[in-house]
């Protein structure tokens, strides 16, 4: 209730009365997280009902205002991040063009291939802007197609005033006529699941742990995202162990960390998890295979494409593998060495996740809430599925604030779906279980 829908209401119906006023006549009731309900009072039931109406219709038009506004600013925000992206991109192909007058030999080459390494991790970033302005602004139009008025107002009754004046007193006092209308409100990004019962839902596993959103600015996202793995908050820390305990008697074997979303929070995830293991004496290779190749920015190390290097960390260390950004070839390590492998990836539909399945022995989601699609996170857990790869389980960034559900598989199976018998609720479905529906 506020008086730019009041004001645009009285406008609308030539009213010769202070807005402010007007605005004591109705109330707005949410009955759900959809619909709006809108109760006004008037002198007559004609009146009310074409009050009701022209205030469901202000509010409309009010709130497609204000959000394509808001919109607006953020995808021009997006726009100048882009265009400050681009720029350094063009700056590094100078120099990439000039690094051959400037020396010879290995070292020309190595510095070449920093410049590439660098320029492909801006233009990630400027691609993934791209999508979230794309992303913006199809929500405004969802919205805006979403929202109308789903029930007219109508006259229902009048008030005991009336009835007993009716009775006792016919004609001395008019009744209030009262009407509802019912506006139907579309919900931003409905697809793009952001409580654990959904992500439980979709993706098969349990969520075995959830933290508020992460939102660092940006310009800058990685810096400012490594700090977390110097002083991580209390939640991405007890992420970091909880990763850590799904390594424990792997022997070798590699635990994929799945980024459901940007890859920058499961790379500090896993960072922090490479860091407790390494720190406790184990013998750990963390494996960045995702978009973009984050991790090397993240510890706040140099480390090309197909490059391997040694962080340092408190009295232990660990190495960090970055794969090649050629297609098809996978990172080397040697197994027999390493006690614990992490591997950080994203899944594409396109490729799958069959090359994971030689050297894999399990996959932890770490699901972006409200970036990610219903339908990718299904696609991830057919695909890791179908290459024979367990999900052991899903961590969750991002949850709803106002989220009560707990995640867990027996919240799915009274939603419809089946646990085979005798299984412990508590572990993986089988991909026949978790993903036939």
């Amino acid at each position: 209730q506020t008086r730019a829908v009041a004001a645009l209401a009285v406008q609308e119906l030539h009213l010769d009365k202070n807005p402010a006023i007007f605005l004591q006549s109705y109330r707005g009731t949410a009955t759900s997280g959809v619909i709006l309900s809108v109760q006004l009072s008037a002198p007559t039931p004609a009146d009310a009902v074409v009050r009701a109406n022209a205030v469901a219709q202000a509010f409309l038009q009010v709130r497609s205002r204000e959000f394509a506004y808001q919109t607006g600013i953020q995808v021009q925000a997006l726009g100048s991040e882009i265009k400050a992206l681009q720029a350094k991109v063009q700056s590094l192909n100078v120099q990439i063009q000039n690094v051959p007058s400037a020396g010879a030999g290995s070292q020309a080459a190595n510095e070449v291939t920093s410049l590439v390494s660098e320029r492909s991790s801006d233009q990630s970033q400027i691609s993934q802007i791209q999508q979230q302005q794309q992303q913006d602004q199809l929500a405004l139009q969802a919205v805006n197609q979403g929202s109308r008025v789903l029930d007219p107002a109508v006259a229902y009754g009048s008030s005991m005033a009336k009835v007993i004046a009716m009775d006792g007193l016919t004609g001395l006092v008019g009744g209030l006529g009262l009407a509802f209308g019912v506006i139907v409100v579309g919900e931003l990004l409905s697809d793009r699941p952001r409580r654990r019962s959904e992500v439980a839902a979709m993706t098969g596993t349990r969520v075995e742990l959830s933290m508020g959103p992460v939102r660092p600015r940006r310009l800058g996202r990685r810096r400012a995202l490594r700090r977390y793995v110097q002083q991580p908050t209390p939640m991405m820390a007890l992420a970091g162990s909880r990763l850590a305990a799904r390594c424990a008697g792997m022997r070798g074997r590699a635990l994929a960390v799945v980024a459901l979303g940007p890859p920058d929070v499961p790379g500090v995830v896993a960072c922090l998890a490479a860091r407790q293991l390494a720190g406790s004496g184990a013998r750990v290779v963390l494996v960045d295979w995702a978009q973009g190749r984050p991790l090397a920015a993240l510890l706040g190390v140099k480390a090309n494409a197909g490059s391997a290097v040694t962080v340092p960390c408190g009295s232990g260390q660990f190495g960090l593998v970055v794969a090649s950004n050629v297609p098809g070839t996978s990172p080397n390590w040697d197994e027999a060495e390493q006690d614990v492998v992490l591997v950080v990836t994203n899944l594409s539909p396109a490729i799958g996740a069959e090359h994971l399945a030689p050297w894999t022995a399990g996959a932890v989601l770490v699901v972006s809430a409200g970036e990610v699609t219903g339908t990718a996170m299904t696609g991830a857990a057919q695909l890791l599925a179908d290459a024979g790869i367990p999900v052991t389980s899903a961590i969750l960034v991002g949850s709803a604030p106002d989220d009560e559900s707990v995640g867990t598989l027996t919240e799915r199976t009274s939603a419809g779906q089946t646990a085979p018998a005798g299984a412990d609720p508590y572990a993986p479905l089988s991909r026949r279980s978790a993903l036939s529906r």
